[in-house]
């Protein structure tokens, strides 16, 4: 408990410099929450939307807030996952395939959770992906409007000596 609360706090201080991404970081985490919830029901079919947290944070386009989103919930979210499918499993829910009983746990819970893994492995990989070209796609976008702003202020100095020489003319 120690160790999450000090990781947490390295996050907010180190990582979170913003004050709107610390709201965003603690929205994320509700949101984390309430899929977990959801996903320990029977009726409710919640695997890979545990994925959706780190998917939102690429809408943030900043990489150290992904970053810390990603980490913090791979390590959370597929804890939660993994118990929520265990109360799933001891429920015997549909997905596991066993409602009479005669199955193992190897041979019903495993796979399930080794495929889950694999999805959100995926999930993770693709997001952190996106977080590297939305970076590199911003910092070319910034860039050119810098250059468009410099080429502007040139236009707009040379307009400026035209219109100076124009009134000279005219007034010689």
């Amino acid at each position: 408990s120690k160790t999450v609360v000090t990781f947490i706090e390295f996050l907010l201080v180190n990582v979170l410099h913003n004050k709107s991404l610390i709201a965003a970081f603690f929205g994320l985490a509700a949101l984390e929450g309430f899929i977990t919830l959801a996903a320990t029901s029977d009726a409710i079919g919640i695997y890979i939307t545990f994925g959706i947290v780190p998917v939102i944070a690429t809408l943030y386009y900043n990489k150290k807030f992904t970053v810390a989103i990603n980490i913090v919930s791979y390590i959370v979210s597929y804890i939660l996952m993994v118990i929520s499918l265990y109360f799933k499993w001891r429920n015997g829910a549909a997905i596991f395939d066993n409602r009479d009983g005669l199955k193992g746990f190897c041979a019903t819970y495993l796979p399930i959770v080794i495929g889950l893994t694999i999805e959100y492995i995926v999930v993770l990989l693709v997001t952190m992906m996106l977080t590297k070209r939305n970076t590199i796609v911003l910092t070319q976008k910034v860039t050119a409007l810098k250059k468009l702003k410099e080429s502007n202020e040139k236009i707009e100095e040379k307009n400026n000596q035209l219109e100076d020489t124009q009134l000279k003319i005219i007034q010689f």
